[in-house]
């Protein structure tokens, strides 16, 4: 389990040092229920000011991607995407495009949209989505030339919206002669990724997304209510009765468990639904 931590220390360090906070990002082990530091956020020195990472994701090979900011909250700043490959022990950054002439020069990697990331998933070892506020940003670390490995589709490539709240992947598996499904949450509906286009679900505004591996069930968040998609290749929808509809607020985040349970996060709290009952099919 990998967490971004600020750890303050005792009281006559939080009055001598500097640095009254030291930035990490660890990983824990279930077996032994130790922290490990991987990544001192306190020598990083590549921007002025304090460094914090928002969403952070691990992909089966171990890579990290983490949404970086720069500067003290409330006032941060975006600053881009981190990678870390913490068995090589190398880190990069891709930075956002910030607007001004000739900001190509002066970096290595391709340039990021400017705009909010929401949701972050990886496909294999080489491809990374990114779903933000201008379109879904894909990443392909496979290729060896700088203008290809980054590629943005938004409504210049015909989209009818480039606001992405979340993405989620489904993969069908070796038996299934149909290509891995790419969800997107968007204010238009829920999307399918096809071709590089949009094909429109269920409409409505929806706020998150959440997919149960074992039964290829997919969890859909449209602000304060969650509908179940089940079905390998065709699904059937149904709407999940919450107790906490009334107090959970809009969605941003779903984590459906292998048990049945769904854990929600959402702009009042974190909240868990027990059980998979449900009514009301689409």
């Amino acid at each position: 389990m990998w967490i971004t931590s600020h750890h303050q220390g005792d009281e006559q360090s939080r009055e001598t040092s500097s640095i009254p906070f030291k930035l990490s990002l660890e990983v824990w082990s279930h077996r032994t229920g130790e922290p490990q530091v991987v990544i001192d956020w306190s020598a990083q020195t590549f921007r002025q000011g304090q460094a914090s990472l928002g969403e952070v994701i691990c992909s089966d090979q171990g890579k990290i991607y983490a949404n970086l900011f720069w500067g003290p909250r409330p006032r941060r700043s975006g600053v881009g995407l981190l990678m870390i490959d913490y068995k090589r022990e190398t880190t990069e950054v891709w930075e956002r495009r910030q607007g001004y002439d000739g900001e190509e020069e002066f970096t290595k990697t391709p340039l990021l949209p400017h705009s909010v990331f929401n949701a972050m998933q990886t496909l294999g070892e080489d491809h990374l989505y990114l779903a933000t506020n201008s379109g879904l940003a894909i990443i392909d670390f496979s290729e060896q030339e700088v203008n290809k490995q980054l590629n943005i589709l938004d409504e210049t490539k015909g989209w009818s919206t480039e606001f992405i709240n979340d993405i989620c992947h489904e993969k069908l598996g070796p038996d299934s002669s149909s290509p891995d499904r790419i969800w997107l949450a968007t204010p238009q509906g829920l999307v399918r990724l096809a071709n590089d286009q949009l094909k429109l679900r269920i409409a409505g505004m929806t706020t998150a997304l959440g997919m149960r591996k074992r039964d290829h069930s997919l969890w859909v968040a449209f602000k304060n209510q969650v509908w179940v998609g089940r079905g390998q290749i065709e699904k059937s929808w149904d709407k999940l009765k919450m107790t906490i509809k009334d107090r959970v607020g809009i969605i941003i985040h779903l984590f459906p468990r292998d048990d049945g349970g769904l854990w929600v996060v959402s702009t009042e709290g974190v909240f868990f639904h027990k059980g998979s009952s449900t009514s009301s099919s689409l």
